[in-house]
């Protein structure tokens, strides 16, 4: 960052700390919100010596590092049981029960987990200018999920608030409004926010005069980041102070419904495209924006509200808006499942804030702890298609059962490795290696060969590969010449209404649900890509063209709503060069992707021959002649002719039928040819 940026983000953080130190820091709220941090630090100081003499005694220290490393919100049973209490908790009960009941840990992985925890902790606290080369490290143990900056960095900056600083949602949302950049949640992507933040920080004393909390910038600065976040200008007009201090009691754990626990199914909008957001904002919201905000009103005046607004916008219908009543009523403590359609569950949550209404789309708004449902459960509910429903607790319980049992342990994918691959496709080890290398430097790749070389066949292997072991999921996409950027993104798309209306509604696209499914998981997902070039690349994937090469950045869309490809999406498009040679491709299309060659492998063929008894050398021989005859690499004839089941008995209908078709096509103007490789002439020979 140079000194015109920091200069320019200074002055913005100036322009809004009187604010700040009035309506938040010097309040009693806000006072204890910023000496919490030296009682986290004394804490963390106390406990770290004492983990590391237990590892060096031999003792094992599973349980200790998940209590003492992790950050854990203030509530009785936490210190109970000495879990140490963080102003960015993660976790609001136990990680083991949490990351089992989604699949992200299984039960007897948690000292392997434990483990990389604690080296992780270590390399950064004794080492702190090797953070990348620590956190690229951590990011490439296999089958860790659910650890991100946001859970690993309250440790670091306790143990060490010189080099570190706390990152969460709050962070990345201050600084995307101070810097103009987003940054991100993957570990990776820690040393980048975090330099941010500490180039930031050691201008705050200097700039801001406030020598009462001189001394500890990153403290002031994250105290400031809650502030901020709960009370941008276009946030709702309550009272400052008092939105924060809220957010304070629900932390705690108080502030339950008086009357009691109540459950409701809320659906994070058509086709839950809102859950990305409701899940990195910790909210739920619903639309009807226009009604305004509804906490002042009694039911009778929110049906005069609505009648009102039901006189400029009559495609509403009547039952719909009505819901944002019933949502206004919903409490902290109450609990939610959030659904996809009537045959999805994609997250179950705790109200933590009641209702509270901002001027933006889906503006009414609750502040809920998500849990995430990774990958989603299946449910089938004919009620489930309004926005809200009240569910009984017998319903909430059976699925809130289904989410903490062990089915979710057998979801994830089997181990699929480079031999098995290699053994599956009868490529070698070393060339797989390389392009697994390639694929995931790139992130996309494009595998290209004549017809009959087993392209989708090897694409879908390496798939197997990449998703092996892990919660990702592959999926094939078949382009042709009338696939379009609305089939691929998204495009305007007629929806039926609760009320019966008709409205045009901008809907995802293939592409866009992918992502949007991927982004439930930190494993790879594949999306295979089949006959990539027989679609116009240019048009069908417009913006993607951009990002492709710039994961790390996010885009407008019509609409309103942005996108970015989630790190973990792999693509893999298979093109056949007889339809279209690869020097035809256009050329950025070609920069953003790796190209991986596939050709007649005669090794392989002789070797599948002779496995089936057959002595492959007179046909081998005669496909290497056709291809020299046809001398154009891209339309050569390939083996997968002949890689199929009981090769005798069907040896000639597969060379009437296709080869020799395949060849009258290629050599229109060489009819003798043609006749030379005709079944009739070759027979003997094969």
């Amino acid at each position: 960052m140079n000194m015109q940026d920091l200069t320019t983000i200074m002055d913005r953080i100036k322009a809004h700390m009187g604010r700040f130190v009035t309506e938040y820091l010097e309040t009693e709220t806000g006072r204890k919100h910023y000496g919490s941090y030296l009682d986290q630090m004394r804490v963390a100081k106390d406990h770290w010596p004492e983990l590391v003499r237990r590892r060096a005694a031999g003792e094992d220290t599973t349980e200790l590092v998940l209590l003492w490393l992790l950050p854990y919100a203030d509530t009785a049973a936490n210190r109970a049981r000495d879990a140490w209490v963080s102003t960015a908790p993660t976790f609001a009960g136990e990680v083991q029960k949490k990351y089992e009941g989604i699949g992200w840990v299984r039960p007897g992985d948690w000292k392997r987990v434990a483990d990389t925890l604690f080296e992780f902790v270590r390399r950064c606290i004794e080492d702190p200018r090797g953070l990348q080369e620590h956190c690229d490290w951590f990011s490439d143990v296999p089958d860790l999920k659910g650890f991100q900056s946001g859970t690993l960095s309250p440790i670091l900056h306790a143990l060490a608030p010189e080099h570190f600083c706390i990152v969460n949602n709050k962070t990345f949302r201050t600084l995307a409004d101070l810097t103009g950049e987003h940054f991100h949640q993957p570990v990776r992507h820690y040393p980048k926010t975090n330099s941010t933040l500490l180039a930031i920080c050691s201008k705050l004393d200097e700039n801001l005069g406030l020598p009462a909390y001189a001394g500890r910038p990153a403290d002031l600065f994250d105290t400031f980041t809650h502030w901020y976040v709960a009370l941008r200008e276009k946030r709702e007009k309550a009272v400052p102070a008092r939105a924060l201090e809220e957010d304070a009691v629900y932390r705690t754990g108080d502030g339950v419904a008086s009357g009691g626990v109540r459950y409701y199914k809320i659906s994070p909008g058509h086709s839950a495209k809102e859950w990305q957001r409701w899940l990195a904002q910790g909210i739920a919201s619903v639309g009807w924006t226009e009604l305004g905000d509804v906490s002042g009103l009694d039911a009778k005046a929110f049906e005069v509200r609505l009648h009102e607004a039901l006189a400029e916008h009559p495609e509403w219908g009547k039952v719909g808006p009505r819901q944002v009543w019933n949502f206004s009523r919903i409490r902290p403590g109450d609990r939610i499942v959030a659904n996809r359609g009537k045959y999805e569950v994609v997250g179950v949550g705790t109200v933590t804030r009641s209702y509270h209404f901002v001027d933006e789309r889906h503006g009414h708004r609750l502040g809920v702890e998500w849990t995430p449902v990774s990958p989603a459960i299946a449910v089938d509910e004919d009620g489930w298609m309004r926005t809200l429903l009240e569910l009984s607790e017998e319903k909430f319980e059976e699925i809130a059962a289904r989410i903490e049992s062990a089915e979710f342990d057998s979801e994830l994918n089997l181990t699929y490795s480079l031999a098995d691959c290699a053994r599956d496709t009868g490529l070698g080890e070393e060339r797989l290696a390389r392009w697994l290398r390639a694929i995931d430097r790139k992130g996309q790749a494009i595998i290209y060969g004549p017809p009959g070389t087993g392209k989708t066949h090897v694409a879908r292997h390496l798939a197997r590969v990449l998703v092996g072991g892990g919660a990702g999921f592959v999926e094939l996409l078949q382009f042709h010449p009338g696939y379009t950027y609305e089939d691929f993104v998204q495009g305007l798309r007629p929806v039926m209404m609760e009320g019966g209306q008709l409205q045009y509604r901008m809907e995802p696209g293939r592409f866009l649900q992918f992502c949007e499914r991927a982004s439930q998981t930190t494993d790879p997902c594949v999306l295979i890509l089949d006959e990539i070039n027989r679609a116009n690349l240019a048009r069908v994937f417009g913006e993607l063209m951009f990002l492709l090469e710039y994961r790390d950045q996010h885009i407008p869309l019509s609409g309103g709503k942005t996108l970015a490809i989630p790190e973990n999406v792999v693509l893999l498009g298979t093109m056949n060069t007889a339809d279209r040679s690869i020097a035809l491709v256009d050329h950025a299309l070609r920069r953003r992707f790796v190209f991986l060659q596939l050709e007649p492998d005669y090794a392989l063929l002789r070797s599948h021959l002779k496995a089936k008894g057959w002595s492959p050398d007179d046909l081998v021989s005669v496909l290497q002649e056709i291809n020299e005859a046809i001398a154009n690499p891209s339309f050569s004839v390939g083996i997968s002719y002949f890689l199929g089941p009981d090769l005798p008995t069907h040896l000639e209908d597969i060379w009437h039928m296709e080869l020799e078709t395949y060849l009258e096509e290629y050599f229109f103007d060489r009819p003798d040819l043609v006749d030379r490789f005709r079944w009739e002439k070759l027979r003997l020979e094969l």
